[in-house]
């Protein structure tokens, strides 16, 4: 969160239900952690665990075996912040640190990652009679490694003071607003975002469209500039929408160097095109019918369109007639509510009405 912060001082990030990939990169770490790849369930998660052995190996390989080692050791930086190393080695005068990263988000590069300075500076207090650290950062999907050393004559104060200035910032009564890609893409209150406000109304004179008067979407706001907020963010979307595609297309048909970007391509994903078929086989296989229904996802409106197909008659009464066959096993999700344009106007007729 340090690096959020010092990005962005009003930086927010609400608690929400952790989503697979958070799973997946707590996994990992756990099974890093304690050398065991048991609970890995793909070939990838596996290939990401053996890319941190080979790593963490290399990192040990320049200390001598009585050096003490540990993962996920806690380390504190008195009075400003705390957290858990996900791997240390030190031998007394030295230490290394490393730091895991399962997202394909590249990483602030480790001379710079304020995260590892932190915890380069809590272990050297914890550790009195260390002089140096070594941070490594890897990102074992994408990659991508980096190092960088801290030492205590040269870096521990500098490394505090920007610690505390962070702090001081975040921690203000007026906290400042500046937008960066590294917090607005985390950040839940970009809606009552001050500084994105305003540049979503440049947005809007430059486009000549019309602008609320109170751009304020999450407090309380006339009905008529709700209106005009409700249309200019998806003339926004659609915009950001074809930059990006008319940016690939330059890239991909003309040749042009898009800088700090490259063509990435990955493989669509297969399709079994007869279902019924591809069943025997794999029953043939020795995989039972029970276990492949587990994995597959029966479709309502297809079983629909099968059952018009043998018996004819109206698809609603149909459906409803297979709901209730299967009631005892339907669960309906959660339902998604929204705001739509009322059918049949434009954005010029909602406009004319906001001026009535």
């Amino acid at each position: 969160m340090l690096e959020k912060y010092e990005c962005c001082p009003s930086f927010w990030q609400e608690q929400t239900e952790r989503s697979p990939a958070a799973e997946e990169g707590t996994l990992l770490h756990e099974c890093v952690a304690t050398n065991n790849s048991g609970l890995l369930s793909t070939e990838e998660q596996v290939e990401l665990f053996n890319r941190c052995l080979i790593i963490r190996a290399q990192v040990d390989a320049a200390y001598s075996p009585q050096a003490k080692r540990g993962a996920e050791v806690q380390v504190k930086l008195e009075g400003l912040t705390q957290g858990t190393t996900d791997y240390l080695v030190t031998d007394g005068r030295l230490a290394s640190i490393i730091d895991w990263k399962f997202g394909k988000i590249p990483a602030t590069r480790a001379e710079k990652n304020i995260q590892g300075q932190a915890y380069a500076a809590a272990v050297m207090e914890t550790f009195p009679e260390l002089e140096a650290v070594e941070v490594t950062i890897y990102q074992p999907r994408i990659e991508l490694l980096t190092k960088a050393v801290f030492s205590r004559n040269e870096n521990l104060a500098n490394i505090k003071l920007r610690i505390l200035s962070i702090i001081a910032r975040a921690t203000a009564e007026q906290k400042e607003e500046t937008p960066s890609e590294q917090a607005c893409l985390f950040c839940t209150r970009k809606g009552e975002c001050k500084a994105l406000k305003a540049i979503a109304q440049k947005v809007g004179v430059s486009l000549n469209l019309p602008v609320p008067i109170e751009l304020n979407p999450s407090g309380i706001m006339r009905p008529a500039d709700m209106s005009k907020l409700q249309i200019l963010s998806h003339v926004i979307e659609d915009w950001a929408k074809q930059v990006r595609q008319n940016n690939a297309k330059r890239a991909i048909e003309d040749g042009i160097e898009v800088p700090g970007f490259e063509i990435r391509s990955r493989e669509g994903a297969f399709e079994v095109t007869d279902l019924v078929s591809a069943v025997k086989l794999l029953e043939e296989y020795g995989i039972p019918l029970e276990r492949i229904l587990q994995a597959c996802t029966l479709s309502l409106p297809k079983v629909t369109e099968q059952a018009f197909a043998l018996k004819g008659g109206k698809k609603k009464d149909l459906r409803e007639a297979i709901e209730e066959v299967i009631k005892a096993y339907l669960v309906r999700g959660e339902q998604i509510v929204f705001l739509q344009k009322k059918k049949g106007m434009t954005y010029e007729d909602i406009l004319k009405e906001c001026r009535e």
